[in-house]
């Protein structure tokens, strides 16, 4: 396969008309100071097109601020976002700007936005009305220029019938709407993106009719993956079949969905406790995409969580 690819925005892959329609939107947007809402599996690209926003904008030159909002401990998230004061609290030994104020005059993007509590998230709502933070310890707020960026892997507009996200900041959010397609509604694209990751090597028709069909739960993520596990399989210039599937035999998880006490004992026996265990948290992990989930299912702390999975799964780290 020799496909020539093409890249948006210097970093974006992908010719399907669902994403010519995001370039359009994106185009025709970059003056704007409106916020974006990015809705899209986990994967699947978000932040490459915030990141597109924001190079494409006026704002080029300041920075970008990626937040995951998965990743922050709920007991510190207000001191993360707003930032904090020496003294504040207890291990606040010194001034933190918050990541509002370090996306002064540029934007920042908050992506799994839906993981935060309703609390950070009325606070959210405030500092984008007001164009103002107040950090944890100040007496006076502090003014922002900033564009706002948010980005979730499931529809917030369902969380909201939920009471788990808050309908005045949905509105807020939802100036500009983008929903990104999962890779399986753009096989199109497949060969393009295989083409860009494979760079040196080939691959055979058939190992390519197999990608074309192949369901990506992980979206571009999984396919990146998949090529770079099948690159290091094959022993010449060209990717196989066998490669392909080896790749994918290596990363592919059993469902571990009826945890029974017998299937328990079943699999302990199969595959030893200490090898069942990693099996659990990582895919517990894939299903969420997130390692507060992930520790809140298992009933175990988030740093034993992070622990396992950076020896688990390197490429997250």
């Amino acid at each position: 396969m020799n496909t020539k690819c093409q890249f948006y925005f210097n970093t974006i892959i992908g010719e399907h008309s669902k994403m010519h329609d995001i370039y359009h939107t994106i185009k025709t947007n970059t003056s704007s100071d409106d916020p974006i809402l990015i809705e899209g599996e986990s994967g699947s690209g978000k932040e490459l097109i915030a990141q597109a926003f924001h190079f494409e904008s006026p704002r080029k030159d300041n920075p970008f601020i990626p937040v995951d909002c998965a990743a922050i401990p709920n007991e510190i998230a207000e001191s993360t976002l707003f930032g904090h004061k020496k003294g504040a609290f207890t291990n606040a030994v010194s001034d933190y700007k918050g990541k509002f104020l370090l996306a002064q005059n540029g934007t920042l993007f908050l992506d799994n936005i839906q993981n935060l509590s309703l609390g950070i998230q009325a606070k959210i709502l405030r500092a984008i009305e007001n164009k103002k933070v107040w950090q944890l310890g100040s007496t006076e707020p502090t003014k922002t220029n900033i564009r706002i960026i948010t980005a979730s892997n499931v529809k917030l507009s369902t969380l909201i019938s939920q009471k788990k996200f808050l309908l005045d900041l949905f509105y807020r959010l939802n100036d500009i709407k983008i929903s990104l397609p999962p890779l399986r509604e753009r096989v199109s694209d497949i060969p393009l993106l295989v083409n860009y990751f494979l760079r040196e090597k080939s691959i055979l028709s058939e190992a390519l009719e197999y990608l074309l069909k192949y369901e990506f739960k992980g979206n571009v993520r999984e396919l990146i993956l998949i090529i770079k596990k099948a690159i290091r399989f094959s022993d010449n210039s060209v990717i196989k079949l066998n490669d392909i599937l080896k790749a994918i035999s290596e990363i592919k998880l059993e469902p571990i969905c009826d945890l029974t006490l017998e299937n328990i004992c079943q699999l302990a026996c199969s595959k030893g406790l200490y090898e069942l265990e990693n099996e659990i948290i990582t895919y517990t992990y894939n299903n969420s995409k997130s390692y507060a989930k992930t520790a809140t299912k298992l009933n175990i702390t988030e740093g034993t969580v992070r622990q396992k999975l950076k020896k688990l799964l390197p490429e997250i780290s």
